[in-house]
């Protein structure tokens, strides 16, 4: 690895990381603060600075001075990469892509179908919906917990793996087709968003 390549990641992430968690703060205290009732997209809005403040925050406090000081992996306490790999990696990487699930079913929802004539306007569905994400994001979390089942971070090649075992594997491909799943009813929901929005658009 060259010393260029090295400063450059370093800085990079550097960068990435603190300006997204200042992002996400501000956006969380914007959204925390507006006054009135909330819309459950608005909710799911403030709901969603959380991973993404995990995530940035995990950079820059764990992958950037690992990522200076380039200790040997084995005097890296596993505990706390495993720790640090299943909160970022794990978790907040799958309550991320739910939430964004959330949104789209939420406009999906407003657009196809009047539930204001429902009688559930009122039926908490987006706080059990964030109440479910983070349910699921905790679950995913612990699993990784058990031994050698670990996602953590190698400092020498700059990359999140998991450890190499067939329990780390099989977790690996777990949290693969759940993002791909999530990520393929969030696409058709927001396609079939657009074709209303086209149709409604052309009628008028």
């Amino acid at each position: 690895m060259s010393v260029l390549f090295h400063v450059v990641a370093v800085v990079s992430m550097l960068t990435i990381s603190t300006l997204g968690l200042i992002l996400n703060i501000y956006l969380f205290r914007k959204f925390s603060n507006k006054p009135g009732k909330a819309s459950a997209f608005h909710k799911l809005c403030l709901v969603k600075t959380i991973p993404n403040s995990i995530v940035c925050a995990s950079f820059l406090l764990w992958v950037v001075p690992l990522s200076v000081l380039q200790p040997d992996y084995d005097k890296i306490p596993r505990i706390l990469n495993v720790f640090v790999g299943q909160i970022a990696g794990f978790g907040a990487y799958v309550t991320g892509p739910l939430l964004e699930l959330f949104m789209s079913l939420n406009r999906f929802a407003a657009l196809y179908f009047a539930t204001r004539h429902l009688g559930i306007a009122d039926f908490p569905l987006t706080g059990f919906a964030i109440i479910g994400a983070f349910g699921i994001a905790v679950l995913y979390t612990a699993l990784g917990f058990r031994p050698n089942c670990g996602f953590v971070f190698y400092p020498a090649t700059f990359t999140w793996d998991k450890e190499y075992t067939e329990c780390a594997t099989g977790m690996s491909t777990l949290i693969f087709y759940t993002v791909v799943a999530i990520a393929t009813w969030t696409n058709l929901l927001n396609v079939a968003t657009a074709i209303k929005l086209a149709v409604n658009k052309a009628s008028r």
